[in-house]
């Protein structure tokens, strides 16, 4: 046998084959050991599921599950918990809602706990672009995955690989690498909502109309949907140029008679 084709096992001693055919075989006698030990102590909750492939993935391949990981904590750590702290200090995450808080930027004198830190822009923006990049998941969707009909759970068949789709990595180890499918929409509305009603002038206000402008277009379900079209519409009113009056309007015609050089014959 050629010496790449060998190795030596640890315990007994003995040249294990290295041929695809045999690897495959072990693979399979360690895939149903571990299985049997797993049911032996009555089953494992999701949980533990996620921790076991996790670690199996960190010991084959540290690099992806490095990858998985850091891509992981963003998406759950930075991009969603920052919606959800924005939601709190705008006043949206409870009902009854209470907005009228200001950034903290925005007024130094309000007091802590009448001010939030994060930027609703800045957190829009990059989530709006990340999105466009990464795509987003309904997890709840996921959860509904089922490999055989009678399957308790979303988890998938016992030994299954990480295949590279975002569903995989959420059902097998617990990674999140796409934003929840809603986030968009909350960061969106929060966004407007803040800026509508609070008129923060620090805001980036040209990050504000896109978000409008994003609202506007949105026909799905939205929990704050007549709050925002009022809101929306009042902005607009406010923003649109005073009507002119009879005077304003007929010298505005004489003018452009003028211009077109039929001043002369229009009087």
């Amino acid at each position: 046998m050629r010496e790449e084709q060998a190795v030596t096992g640890v315990k007994s001693g003995k040249k294990l084959s290295m041929t695809p055919e045999a690897i495959r075989k072990r693979e399979e006698r360690q895939k149903k050991r571990r299985k049997e030990e797993i049911e032996a102590r009555g089953g494992e909750s999701i949980s533990e599921m996620w921790q076991r492939n996790s670690k199996l993935l960190l010991e084959e391949n540290p690099k992806l599950h490095e990858e998985l990981q850091n891509r992981h904590v963003y998406v759950v750590w930075g991009l969603e918990a920052d919606v959800t702290e924005i939601e709190k200090g705008v006043g949206l995450y409870l009902w009854p809602h209470s907005v009228g808080k200001k950034r903290l930027e925005t007024d130094d004198t309000a007091g802590f706990e009448n001010t939030f830190a994060l930027d609703p822009c800045l957190a829009f923006a990059e989530i709006k672009a990340d999105i466009q990049k990464n795509g987003i998941l309904n997890y709840y969707a996921v959860e509904r995955m089922r490999d055989e009909e009678d399957a308790k759970d979303f988890r998938p068949a016992f030994g299954t690989k990480y295949d590279g789709a975002p569903e995989s990595a959420y059902r097998l180890y617990g990674f999140r690498l796409r934003v929840e499918h809603d986030t968009l929409q909350r960061i969106r509305e929060g966004l407007v909502i803040y800026g509508l009603v609070t008129g923060d002038k620090n805001l980036d206000w040209a990050v504000v109309e896109e978000a409008i402008a994003d609202c506007s277009a949105y026909n799905g379900f939205s929990g704050h949907a007549d709050w925002l079209k009022q809101l929306i519409r009042e902005h607009r009113q406010q923003s649109a140029p005073a009507p002119l009056s009879q005077k304003e309007l007929l010298d505005r015609t004489l003018n452009d008679l003028h211009n077109a050089g039929l001043g002369a014959t229009s009087l």
